[in-house]
């Protein structure tokens, strides 16, 4: 649990695309979290709390001190892809940070290539083409730019000049 009392709010800072629980260790109000959500809890309450120190332990949270209050997880607006693949991929690009044998998913999504096998797009009986990259890895791509311009807590603004170029990269593709 986060060690230096820095601050004057203890946040809990959900690392993942999946929402989260976690019991409270007495009789008080239980955390839930969405995707990468953040959120103030009263540390007395928590502090060395088993089941908030074995979430942060396999980290999948995060516990620290802050000066203001965390900023929330924007929204994607209506004209943003709405399909529940996208949207956990915009995501994913934008925020995640899950490694697959050592390589960053979002980098691996970002750099998305024609033929490379489907698995990446959840769909494992097709490859990427450059229809699929246009239409919709496109769209993902400028959707996670705009998460991250939005997004004043993300760790991962150095993606932005990676997304970038991918984006021209597809926009010049025949």
């Amino acid at each position: 649990m986060a060690g230096d009392k820095k601050g004057k709010f203890f946040v809990v800072e959900n690392l993942q695309y999946s929402g989260i629980h976690i019991q409270h260790p007495n009789e008080g109000r239980d955390i839930v979290l969405g995707h990468w959500e953040a959120r103030v809890i009263p540390h007395e309450e928590w502090v060395n709390s088993p089941y908030l120190d074995e979430q942060v332990e396999v980290g999948r949270v995060k516990t620290y001190f802050a000066d203001k209050r965390p900023a929330p997880v924007p929204l994607l607006p209506p004209e943003a892809p709405s399909n529940p693949r996208s949207v956990r991929a915009i995501y994913q690009i934008a925020i995640g940070n899950t490694q697959i044998e050592g390589e960053s998913f979002s980098t691996m999504l970002i750099n998305l290539h024609p033929y490379r096998e489907g698995v990446y797009t959840g769909d494992s009986e097709s490859n990427v083409d450059t229809t699929y990259l246009k239409e919709t890895m496109f769209p993902i791509l400028k959707w996670a730019l705009w998460v991250l311009n939005n997004f004043p807590r993300s760790r991962f603004k150095n993606r932005i000049p990676m997304i970038e170029k991918r984006m021209e990269e597809i926009r010049s593709l025949p």
